[in-house]
């Protein structure tokens, strides 16, 4: 049950989010992080938006898409996403590589269209018990008044031991991430999602922090952090006992 719980309110961020983002300077990517032998593999979603805005493209507010412009776009895309998703481990940055890249199934706005883009950073033997995760995605862009652009990464982590968690990470902020080697999952515990600390929600209410929102999205977002700490909470309770 508390895992069943966990995901929910990882999900209602997410939900109550996406019209916060889309509205302002914001956008929301989410990704899914696994630890192998050799490499840590990424596998992203990336706005339309973003890419837009990266390659110089006029959206349908300007008059239209060019479809095989999108496309090249697209191409070039993953150099921009392995440069500004930093990893570091023992010390050193690691070099991040395409795999491979696919359109979306179906298409919105720019903001919830998503193409998925699969990366491959390589530790070889190293094998880390920690690496560190920095973006600045579009913060050489800015929007009305100058702001920059504001993105903010979801990503579920799946550690070499098969442990899960949920972190989140916003603009020029460093976040460590355990890769699990050399650790073992408690009996019992073996695949189970840790629950959300918080960061995820609490992250994206200080990006909004100083907007007019809405007072009710605010309290939303104030509910599922609680929430997300009382299962936290409960957990340890449950391992310590």
């Amino acid at each position: 049950m508390l895992r069943h719980l966990s995901i929910a309110v990882v999900t209602a961020a997410c939900i109550l989010m996406a019209p916060v983002l889309s509205a302002h300077s914001g956008i929301l990517n989410t990704a899914r992080i696994t630890f192998t032998e050799d490499a840590m593999l990424v596998n992203t979603e990336v706005a339309l938006r973003e890419i837009l805005l990266v390659h110089g493209l006029r959206d349908e507010a300007q008059g239209g898409l060019d479809a095989d412009a999108i496309t090249a776009a697209v191409e070039r895309h993953g150099d921009y996403v392995t440069r500004h998703l930093e990893v570091m481990a023992g010390g050193e940055r690691l070099t991040g590589r395409v795999l491979q890249h696919t359109p979306p199934a179906a298409f919105s706005t720019p903001s919830q269209t998503k193409y998925r883009f699969q990366l491959r950073y390589v530790y070889g033997d190293l094998k880390p018990a920690e690496v560190t995760l920095r973006q600045n995605m579009l913060r050489e862009f800015s929007v009305t008044g100058g702001h920059p652009w504001h993105v903010t990464y979801l990503f579920g982590v799946t550690q070499a031991n098969g442990k899960v968690q949920h972190v989140s990470l916003s603009p020029s902020q460093d976040l460590k991430i355990e890769t699990g080697f050399g650790t073992k999952l408690s009996d019992g515990s073996a695949g189970d999602d840790t629950a959300p600390s918080g960061q995820v929600v609490a992250d994206s209410i200080a990006m909004e922090k100083g907007k007019a929102l809405p007072p009710g999205i605010l309290l939303a977002l104030a509910v599922a952090a609680a929430v997300a700490s009382v299962v936290m909470a409960l957990r340890q309770r449950r391992r310590t006992s």
